[in-house]
């Protein structure tokens, strides 16, 4: 069963997002990830001046996942609940590290991070 933070992928006939926030855009091949602002002016992605229509980021991202960051905190949440201690520990570690090494101080960067290392302890617990 899918639940409602989970990513969507892309697809042509995907509708806009209904409201305006920050979105994560990933590329289902690499896991390559991108955030997508988006305002009442339209989306905006990194390394662009201008901004987009929704048709155009649909156009340019079919096949990948789109989630906004409230929903990916969601998720997050959500997982967190069902860490082992040694996850959770693992996971502020991340968070920690995450908000510490930069500049930007950034929660969605930062939880990102969290579940990257804890997913990638899962994977190493496997083998």
């Amino acid at each position: 069963m899918t639940q409602d933070y989970e990513p969507i992928k892309i697809t042509e006939s995907t509708p806009e997002p209904a409201d305006g926030s920050f979105y994560f855009l990933t590329d289902t091949d690499d896991d390559y990830l991108t955030i997508a602002t988006v305002t009442e002016d339209g989306w905006f992605l990194p390394g662009y001046e201008s901004e987009f229509f929704w048709e155009e980021i649909r156009d340019k991202h079919i096949g990948w996942r789109i989630q906004s960051l409230a929903a990916h905190d969601a998720q997050i949440r959500a997982e967190a609940l069902e860490l082992s201690d040694k996850e959770h520990d693992i996971a502020t570690q991340a968070i920690i590290d995450s908000l510490t090494s930069s500049d930007r101080n950034d929660y969605g960067i930062a939880s990102e991070s969290a579940f990257e290392a804890v997913s990638e302890h899962r994977k190493e617990q496997r083998q």
